[in-house]
């Protein structure tokens, strides 16, 4: 019996208390270990997280700018039509008048030419005839009769 109590107390000293000790020591390790990897799953989870509402923000803001480009090049475009418009209309405007100053100055020409003709002709047709002040009068009459037949 005494053997027996020596070697029940020789193995719970060196061997029951160490193995026991080792495997408590195992044992908070593992559930070190497991709760290191709840935190490890939580960080993940909560980094892929903050990573969706980083790509939504992103996602977002690029719609944003899209739009406010369209938005922009649209204004633009409005903006070049108008003003091209504008620099027709002038220039139509421009024309219309340059059109009707020749005009006008073909006219007159037209009608010194035509007054000079009739002058010459009335003189040539009443020179002998009627003295100077009366083929005069004659021919400013004609004047008369083809600007005011010419500007109607």
């Amino acid at each position: 019996m005494i053997n027996f109590a020596i070697l029940l107390f020789i193995l719970q000293k060196f061997l029951y208390k160490p193995l026991i000790g080792m495997l408590n020591k195992r044992r908070d390790e593992i559930a070190k270990a497991h709760g290191g990897a709840k935190e490890i799953e939580q960080r993940l989870r909560d980094i892929e997280d903050a990573k969706e509402a980083k790509l939504e923000e992103a996602r977002r803001k690029s719609v944003e700018l899209i739009k406010k480009a369209e938005a922009d090049a649209a204004a633009v475009a409005d903006r070049i039509v108008a003003d091209a418009k504008a620099d027709m209309t002038r220039l139509s405007s421009e024309e219309r008048v340059k059109m009707t100053r020749e005009r006008d100055k073909l006219m007159q020409e037209a009608t010194r030419h035509l007054g000079e003709t009739v002058a010459v002709a009335v003189e040539k047709t009443v020179g002998d005839v009627m003295d100077e002040k009366t083929s005069h009068k004659l021919v400013e009459q004609a004047l008369i009769h083809i600007k005011t037949s010419a500007t109607q």
